[in-house]
């Protein structure tokens, strides 16, 4: 098996199979061949451990290599992670903050529209109890202005009846005037 691996990243490098590692399953394959009654149970263990075998080589070598690098890659990001959660704790609390400010804002403003509110009532409530004060004092003088209206439709109505009476008088006294 010929291949270029000085090319190749060590993880690129340790996916491909070894020439080893090839002629080992080769070599079960055949022998599973020549032995047709063989359970797949068997099969798939030998299988299974020559894919350990490759993995374990593999990756002895590549632990080696990449070591320091995954462990400085995974300081900076564990940094990086906790600098982008400080960030989002902060603008978490600003927000809740601004929130704050901005209802403590509004507070402000219904207070002084109350406040306004409440001294127009105040105000609307003395006017109220001076007109009842004023219509009570008064209620003496319309009673007084409605006997004087039926005394004045009482006189009204006998003007009227004398009116009438007059005229008729008038009429019987006119042939001996």
């Amino acid at each position: 098996m010929i291949s270029n691996e000085s090319s190749l990243s060590p993880a690129e490098a340790s996916s491909l199979p070894s020439e080893a590692s090839t002629n080992q399953s080769s070599q079960v394959l055949l022998e599973s061949d020549q032995h047709p009654q063989e359970s797949s149970r068997t099969r798939s263990s030998s299988l299974l451990a020559t894919y350990r075998e490759r993995s374990a080589s593999s990756a002895s070598s590549e632990n080696v290599q990449s070591s320091s690098n995954q462990q400085h890659r995974l300081e900076d990001l564990t940094e990086k992670m906790f600098e982008n959660f400080i960030e989002l704790l902060q603008g978490e609390m600003q927000a809740g903050f601004n929130e704050l400010s901005l209802l403590q804002q509004m507070n402000a403003a219904i207070t002084k529209k109350y406040e306004g509110l409440n001294q127009k009532t105040e105000g609307v409530h003395a006017n109220l109890k001076k007109m009842m004060q004023l219509y009570e004092s008064l209620q003496t003088c319309f009673q007084e202005v409605d006997s004087i209206d039926i005394s004045v439709n009482e006189l009204n109505n006998i003007v009227n009846y004398l009116d009438v009476y007059t005229k008729q008088l008038e009429l019987q006294l006119k042939p001996f005037l």
